[in-house]
């Protein structure tokens, strides 16, 4: 027996050595051009770390990326065993032959490496045998764009006139890295000789640069199973096929020298006065529109000495034309503050415009304003009123029956508290006072109305930032923000 655990113990050490490496599970070695390949790396051990730029070492484009934790136990002679696997899987999909790269995966603080895979990619679409019958095509209107610029994908869907369908299940192209339109999605059907032929066309932008895949469509088409002519054909079984698509290599090019965006744009700036009195807010509104997507616009923002600064979020809306091509609008608002003459610097977008097959800029003017009374501020400050003091007299004791009249009206007055007051006043706080988020909203937008909303806005925003020891009067926000929505 003793020999037996012997062996039984040399055995679990043997395995787990095996168990410390670490593998790689493909879906299949061997696919068509731009079909999907399932990849999960299997690692054991209680510590495990993953690499973490999955995209650059493969060399493709990952989807679906996540991880999983499985636990295993085991007792022998009494003592208990835990086995933890970790695994890490993707998808993606490959265009040429290629080989899946070992990766380093470190393991309980050693670094193990897999194995590489080789993935043999097939130009042939694997198409079902009942291909004479129905065959699905996609084509796009463009090999070579720059990013941001669209271009159209078409799906077409052949079959025999007289092929009985009882049923049809179509999976589209997968856009990776593209934004689809998916408002502009049109169909349309029509006769080629001995087929019907069903259409969808899509308009999309690619959103970064570099060799990109539209991956196959596939239709799974439903038929009857048996050549039955009678009244009960509809209820026969039915038989499906399979017909995956072409899939389709686009090379999409960089916006140039660093050009931000790719289309025809125009911007329109307001600044409300460049004269104004010291510590009061001057605004500026900038509004950016055009053909193409804003989408990869750089954020704009202002860092100047000694100013202080407020601005909103970027406002960013799109939209689709009839004709497909996107528009955009971008605004964005800041709000200055100072006691000293100051300038708003100029500021230049470059994008690429499409129209002129050139570099062009969008240009933010300089705007030096003009601070009358160039002294600081002197921040008012408001006195809270003390507490009345309590004057607490000596009360002589009255008779036992006074006693009990009093204990009775407090309890009255203190079950009417609980009842009815103390819940108004939490309906109150919690419908009447305004959230900081809601307040800071209405009151920025009303910024240059008075001194004691500047200072509430600078508040709430140090506030938003984490300074907690910032305090707030609600009740006094309420009534400002009342007062302001009544005019």
């Amino acid at each position: 027996m003793k020999t037996l655990g012997k062996i039984v113990l040399i055995a679990i050490f043997i395995n787990s050595l095996l168990l410390g490496k670490v593998i790689t599970k493909v879906s299949s070695q061997s696919v068509s051009k731009g079909e999907m390949v399932s990849v999960t790396i299997e690692a054991i051990g209680s510590s495990v770390e993953f690499p973490a730029d999955i995209e650059a070492i493969l060399g493709y484009s990952v989807e679906d990326i996540g991880t999983s934790t499985q636990s295993s136990y085991s007792w022998i002679n009494g003592v208990q065993t835990t086995t933890i696997k970790k695994s890490l899987s993707f998808n993606f999909y490959p265009n040429v032959n290629m080989t899946i790269p070992a990766f380093e995966v470190k393991v309980d603080g050693d670094v193990e490496k897999t194995e590489p895979i080789d993935i043999e990619v097939s130009k042939n679409n694997r198409q079902s045998s009942n291909s004479r019958d129905f065959r699905i095509e996609i084509e796009a209107s463009k090999s070579s764009v720059m990013v941001g610029e669209p271009l159209s994908v078409v799906m077409k869907f052949y079959r025999k006139s007289n092929l009985d369908v009882k049923k049809l299940d179509y999976a589209p192209p997968r856009f990776t890295n593209f934004e689809v339109n998916d408002k502009e999605s049109k169909e349309k059907s029509y006769r080629d000789g001995n087929f019907i032929v069903q259409e969808l066309s899509y308009k999309i932008y690619p959103k970064k640069d570099g060799n990109l895949t539209i991956s196959p469509a596939v239709i799974k088409v439903a038929t009857p199973a048996s050549n039955t002519r009678d009244m009960f054909r509809l209820f026969a079984p039915v038989k499906w096929n399979k017909a995956v698509s072409n899939s389709i290599d686009i090379e999409v090019r960089p916006i140039p020298n660093g050009a931000s965006l790719v289309g025809e744009f125009d911007i329109f700036t307001t600044i409300d006065k460049q004269k104004v009195d010291a510590n009061k807010p001057v605004k500026l509104q900038i509004q950016i529109s055009g053909n193409g997507s804003l989408d990869t616009l750089r954020e704009i923002n202002y860092n100047i000495d000694g100013i202080t600064m407020f601005s909103d979020d970027a406002d960013i809306k799109s939209s689709f034309k009839k004709d497909g091509s996107i528009v955009s609008r971008y605004k964005k608002s800041f709000v200055f503050i100072a006691d000293s003459n100051f300038t708003i610097p100029s500021q230049e977008i470059i994008f690429y415009n499409r129209a002129k097959a050139k570099l062009d800029k969008l240009i933010i003017p300089e705007y030096k304003i003009e601070v009358v009374g160039g002294e600081a501020k002197i921040s008012s400050v408001v006195t809270k009123a003390q507490p009345p003091k309590v004057i607490i007299k000596e009360v002589e004791k009255h008779t036992e029956l006074s006693q009990l009249i009093l204990f009775f009206m407090l309890g009255v007055i203190s079950t009417l508290a609980l009842l009815y007051i103390i819940p108004l006043v939490k309906n109150y706080k919690r419908e009447n006072f305004y959230t900081n988020e809601k307040a800071l909203k209405i009151l920025y937008a009303n910024i240059e109305k008075s001194l004691e909303i500047e200072e509430i806005v600078r508040d709430l925003y140090a506030q938003k930032s984490g300074d907690k020891s910032i305090k707030i009067d609600k009740k006094r926000v309420k009534e400002i923000i009342d007062e302001i929505e009544k005019s």
